[in-house]
């Protein structure tokens, strides 16, 4: 089991949740992994990706690992809470109740290859809560306004601009188109201050706190959960071969430490007998050649040696 404090984790993984659940039904999962700093709580959508680094100890972390179908949080009150893995999925303890997480079985999705190398050519820093409020419905474009150092929200005849909390030296305008519905889900569990990342040749990407999203407006549908699912089988036939394998390389290891072992089992007979053979016939040459002992001493010694003879 492991602890989660709502602020930042406890939200950043809401967030991740929220944005899953906002996918389509059938292509709704979320991933947990280890991570370089902990666990990775991730979000894949058809052209958007959240995940977040929570701070998680190694061997919890790989508890925890696996590929979940998402189910919706309690209403209530939001505190700390504790994430534990049971029998076929997981389990998300909060104050207001539980959400239990079916399995869906694979590897995890590794959020690494999404995140762009390109470094934003802006950075702008705005609130959370005055970003969802200027946020509309539906696709646009979010333009750097240099003049007023502000960001725009734009779609169709709407203009809402957001003031920034940071002074970008950038003079030039730049702008991204963006599904404002995916940008909302993407956002839902930051915290107070959140940066975008613009860029001509990158994806517009999000990031507050351990929580972090990539948003591509153009992007090949993908489902998250038939790659897993394919993956899945993929695994499961490969394990399945490589476990036949080991199985008759174990059996082949078996029988020949079993003939190993009768071998030397009938090679230490073969000694003892050889051995008792010359014990006889060192009491036949005490006794000498006459006597009915020395002929009774001689035939067991005959056939000890045929014995003997027989083993080797």
């Amino acid at each position: 089991m492991a602890k989660l404090p709502l602020e930042p984790d406890g939200r950043a993984l809401l967030g991740v949740l929220a944005h899953a659940l906002g996918q389509p039904a059938e292509e709704r999962v979320v991933a947990l992994a280890p991570g370089e700093f902990g666990l990775t709580a991730a979000s894949p959508g058809a052209a958007s990706l959240t995940f977040a680094s929570l701070d998680v100890g190694p061997r919890e972390a790989g508890k925890l690992s696996g590929n979940y179908r998402p189910a919706p949080p309690p209403a209530g009150e939001l505190g700390d809470f504790a994430i534990d893995r049971r029998k076929g999925g997981l389990v998300l303890k909060l104050p207001a109740g539980t959400v239990s997480m079916e399995e869906l079985g694979g590897d995890p999705i590794d959020p690494a290859w999404m995140w762009p190398s390109a470094a934003p050519e802006l950075e702008a820093v705005v609130r959370r809560d005055a970003l969802l409020e200027a946020l509309p419905k539906g696709e646009g474009e979010l333009r750097y306004v240099a003049a007023d150092k502000q960001l725009a929200c734009i779609a169709g005849r709407q203009d809402k601009r957001l003031p920034l909390a940071n002074r970008p030296r950038r003079r030039k305008e730049i702008s991204a188109a963006v599904d404002f519905d995916e940008l909302r889900l993407a956002v839902a569990g930051a915290g107070e201050r959140v940066t975008l990342g613009l860029g001509e040749r990158r994806p517009l990407t999000v990031e507050s706190g351990p929580l972090r999203a990539v948003l591509v407006r153009t992007a090949a549908r993908w489902k998250p959960v038939e790659a897993i699912k394919g993956a899945g089988t993929t695994d499961r036939r490969a394990d399945a071969k490589q476990r036949r394998r080991s199985e008759r390389e174990d059996q082949k290891r078996r029988e020949e430490q079993r003939r190993e072992q009768v071998a030397s089992a009938r090679d230490r007979a073969a000694e003892l007998l050889r051995g008792a053979a010359q014990s006889i016939a060192d009491a036949e040459s005490e006794l000498g050649e006459a006597g009915e002992a020395t002929a009774a001493l001689s035939r067991v010694r005959q056939r000890l040696e045929k014995l003997g003879s027989e083993l080797a």
